[in-house]
C-alpha cells in the first residue's frame, strides 16, 4: 500500500511540475501578446532613448489574427489550469484515502495485538482456576477420607484412637 501511494505521488508532483510549467509559460506568452497587440509600445523600444529612430507609420499590429490567437491561448491556460486543479483535488482524496486507511490499519494491528494479550490473560487465569480447583478437589477428598475413616465401623473388643 505504500509502495502504491509513493508511486501515486511520484505521478502527481510530475504532472503538477509540468502543469506549473505550462501554465506559466502561457501566462507569460499571453502577457507578450497582449502588450503587443494592445497598442502597447515593444520590449525593445520601451525605454529607448532618442537614438532609436521612430517608429514606421505603416507598420500596425494585426488585431484581428492577433486576438485570435490570444483567444486560443487563453483557453490553452484555462485547460492548464483546470488540470492542474483537477490534479491537486485527486491528490487531496488520495492522500485523505491513504491517512484514513494507515489509520484503520492501526486500529486493527492495536485491536489484534489487545485480543492476544488478553486471550493470553485469559488462559494463565484458566490454567491457575484449573489448578486451584484440583487443589480444591484433593482438599475435599481428604477430608472426605478422615470423615469415612470416623464413620466407618470399629473392631471389637477396643476404641480406636482417631487421628487426624
Amino acid at each position: 500500500m505504500d509502495k502504491i501511494r509513493s508511486a501515486e505521488n511520484a505521478a502527481y508532483t510530475e504532472a503538477k511540475a509540468e502543469l506549473t510549467l505550462g501554465l506559466t509559460g502561457v501566462r507569460d506568452a499571453l502577457s507578450v501578446l497582449r502588450a503587443y497587440y494592445g497598442g502597447a509600445t515593444s520590449m525593445l523600444q520601451a525605454g529607448a532613448d532618442d537614438s532609436q529612430p521612430a517608429k514606421p507609420i505603416l507598420h500596425s499590429a494585426a488585431t484581428g489574427a492577433g486576438s485570435s490567437i490570444v483567444g486560443i491561448l487563453e483557453v490553452v491556460e484555462s485547460d492548464f489550469a483546470k488540470n492542474l486543479a483537477q490534479e491537486e483535488s485527486e491528490e487531496a482524496d488520495s492522500q485523505a484515502e491513504y491517512d484514513k486507511a494507515t489509520q484503520e490499519n492501526k486500529v486493527t494491528n492495536t485491536m489484534k495485538s489487545q485480543d492476544v494479550v488478553y486471550k493470553t490473560l485469559g488462559e494463565i487465569t484458566s490454567t491457575r482456576s484449573h489448578e486451584e480447583r484440583d487443589q480444591h478437589v484433593q482438599q475435599e477428598h481428604v477430608r472426605l477420607t478422615a470423615a469415612n475413616d470416623l464413620t466407618a465401623p470399629r473392631p471389637q473388643g477396643g476404641t480406636a484412637a482417631v487421628r487426624l
